[in-house]
């Protein structure tokens, strides 16, 4: 049915995208949202505390130019896909640059159990023609994101090619097929309408997760304003809505536990004469980002059209419909509850600007009740247990864990009981029973939980997280030419200071305290 319908619409409606040729390429060519001010940037901020991730998916593109790795909402995050490097025709990766920040990613995520996969573009349709069809380009292309994930950790490969053309339809899917044998996870980015039919989904579904890109069904270009992401029809906005999409996608064999349904951090701003819904396009319409649209809105005021379920205001010259919180909420909803698909993402990490009533909303529709384990002894709440944020730190320090914001009944001297649960195996050494310390021999993700109690209540466990950078991170791609606020790892290690790392002076004698 559905590809009859869009056949139908094919047939009557010139051959061409809902929006542009590709947001992502538009984002980048603009660098949407970067702070160009030095002034203007935000100071980077603790990472937060490591919880318990979603149980649904969230995937999340961080482009290079929208933010920093310690801004990211780790602990309400999946996966994180690293945007981009590109490729060209022969197979050769370019502007590698762009993944600078891969082993600190891999490092950091880590301490989430969240997963980094790289992000590799091509947007033109000619190219992609010539680069898979050539058996010797596609050999290349994946021998080279091979060697990367292998060298840095990084845990898959994220596959944007957009504008893909109808005659490469079997060629793509082969191509994934090699990619998954040799980097293990693939995350294609595919398009809310396959206007070229050039994209195999049930096949691809075997191999591979499908990042639905599920905006742009308004553009600069359109006739009307309106919804980015309209969820659903009603009389108004047929036929493409997400939900069309993701229908369709199911209708084509897609394998629903491998669908993610990508959502707009950003929105639209159109000239128009009036307030009238749909209004008409008098110009050309531009990108707001999420943290922009919410203060404009909050300042012209909120309205809600209900057939798409989006927001949107109207500040006398301009419409712009845009996202927030219960716009959200619906579609995660109608997602993960209704159609049950593997989850959710986001175009694109940062746009935000850390607007933590998002992310709670967001962990809201993806983390499930689990039941309480009867054979687990239930934690007694005069009790809590504090660790603090992760740590990061290089071989050679020597690391101090701290509980000493622990706390119980008053009055009470507490016991804390440390175990290792992650990580290179080390030995602690108590310090006082708070504060137990260990030598940093080896790179990776130590984990130590702690718990308080008097011996016979006990707190629930909390997690320490440390984090051994291996030297060279962040060497590999040095020569960058772009854009960022990213703030290296020294600069993260002197803000975190929830550990002491004592570090060796170079003749290995007295140390010196960090805090």
């Amino acid at each position: 049915m559905f590809a009859l319908l869009l056949a139908t619409a094919l047939a009557e409606s010139p051959p061409q995208p809902p929006g542009p040729a590709s947001v992502h390429q538009l984002h980048r060519q603009l660098e949407l949202g970067a702070l160009r001010d030095p002034s203007a940037l935000p100071l980077p901020m603790p990472l937060p505390d490591p919880t318990p991730g979603p149980d649904a998916r969230v995937y999340g593109y961080m482009p290079y130019w929208a933010g920093s790795l310690d801004t990211m909402p780790w602990d309400h995050l999946s996966d994180i896909a690293l945007f981009s490097a590109d490729v060209d025709t022969a197979g050769n990766l370019s502007n590698t640059s762009r993944w600078g920040d891969i082993e600190l990613a891999v490092a950091t995520a880590s301490a989430y159990d969240v997963k980094v996969h790289l992000c590799v573009t091509n947007f033109d349709r000619s190219e992609l023609e010539v680069l898979l069809g050539s058996t010797a380009a596609k050999t290349r292309l994946i021998d080279a994101l091979r060697d990367e994930v292998q060298s840095t950790g990084a845990h898959g490969v994220n596959i944007d090619f957009e504008n893909l053309p109808s005659s490469r339809r079997e060629e793509m899917v082969e191509f994934i097929i090699d990619l998954e044998a040799a980097v293990g996870e693939v995350v294609i980015a595919t398009p809310s309408v396959d206007w070229s039919d050039a994209w195999d989904y049930g096949a691809l579904t075997d191999h591979a997760d499908l990042f639905i890109m599920g905006y742009g069904y308004h553009w600069s270009g359109s006739d009307n304003a309106g919804p980015v992401d309209p969820l659903f029809a009603g009389s108004l906005w047929a036929p493409w809505t997400l939900e069309w999409s993701v229908t369709d996608y199911k209708s084509a064999g897609a394998d629903p536990e491998r669908i993610i349904l990508g959502l707009p951090l950003y929105g639209y701003s159109w000239p128009t004469p009036n307030d009238s819904v749909p209004g008409t396009n008098t110009g050309t319409g531009t990108s707001v980002v999420w943290s922009a649209a919410q203060t404009q809105a909050a300042l012209h005021g909120r309205n809600w059209e209900s057939q798409s379920l989006t927001p949107w205001y109207y500040d006398g010259t301009k419409q712009t419909w845009y996202s927030d919180v219960p716009s959200v909420s619906e579609r995660a909803i109608y997602a993960i509850d209704v159609e049950e698909v593997g989850g959710i993402g986001f175009w694109a990490l940062g746009y935000d600007n850390g607007d933590e009533a998002l992310w709670d909303a967001v962990r809201e529709r993806t983390v499930f009740d689990v039941p309480d384990d009867p054979d687990v002894p239930p934690a007694d709440p005069e009790f809590v247990a504090v660790t603090g944020q992760p740590f990061l730190a290089y071989v050679g320090d020597v690391a101090i864990l701290s509980g000493s914001a622990s706390t119980g009944p008053s009055g009470l001297s507490l016991r804390y009981e440390w175990t290792q649960t992650a990580g290179p195996p080390v030995d602690l050494v108590l310090i006082e029973p708070p504060l137990p310390k260990f030598e940093i021999t080896e790179v990776g993700t130590h984990a130590f939980s702690l718990r308080v109690g008097d011996g016979t209540r006990w707190s629930a466990p909390v997690t320490a997280h440390v984090i051994v950078l291996d030297p060279a991170a962040g060497r590999r791609h040095e020569q960058c030419g772009c854009v960022t606020t990213g703030s290296s790892a020294w600069g993260m290690l002197t803000l975190l200071g929830l550990l002491t790392i004592r570090r060796r002076n170079r003749d290995g004698e007295t140390p010196r305290e960090r805090s």
